[in-house]
């Protein structure tokens, strides 16, 4: 987050519904992460991929979801039932590596979300 060109530019979000199922679903939720991009956050997110959608619950939520969505932030989701190699392939296609992509994305890289938090906090950030 202290990367000047990540302020700049923006963050990828890559996002796992692989456990999600419809009931897991809060549209107030989902609206208050878009409104903290805006409000809190001090980097823009430039793309938010999210892979493992169910069909089903991807053909219920999407219209709600985007009904909240400006153009712009609607043009930067991408969202796939995608899983394995077929969304590392799809991702490839956007030129993110699958060794960026955490291992339970199936990809390579061994990331801890604790450990990042815990390291961050005992640098005082």
């Amino acid at each position: 987050m202290e990367d000047e060109n990540a302020r700049k530019d923006g963050v990828v979000v890559l996002s796992s519904w692989k456990q999600t199922t419809l009931w897991d679903y809060d549209r107030l939720l989902e609206k208050g992460f878009f409104d903290l991009e805006s409000l809190f956050l001090p980097l823009k997110f430039c793309a938010i991929h999210a892979s493992g959608v169910h069909p089903i619950c991807l053909a219920l939520m999407k219209p709600i979801t985007f009904a909240f969505l400006s153009r712009e932030k609607r043009l930067r989701i991408m969202d796939t039932a995608l899983v394995g190699n077929a969304l590392l392939e799809s991702l490839e296609s956007y030129g993110i590596s699958k060794h960026v992509v955490p291992t339970d994305m199936d990809g390579n890289c061994h990331f801890s979300h604790s450990e990042w938090l815990q390291k961050r906090r005992s640098a005082g950030k």
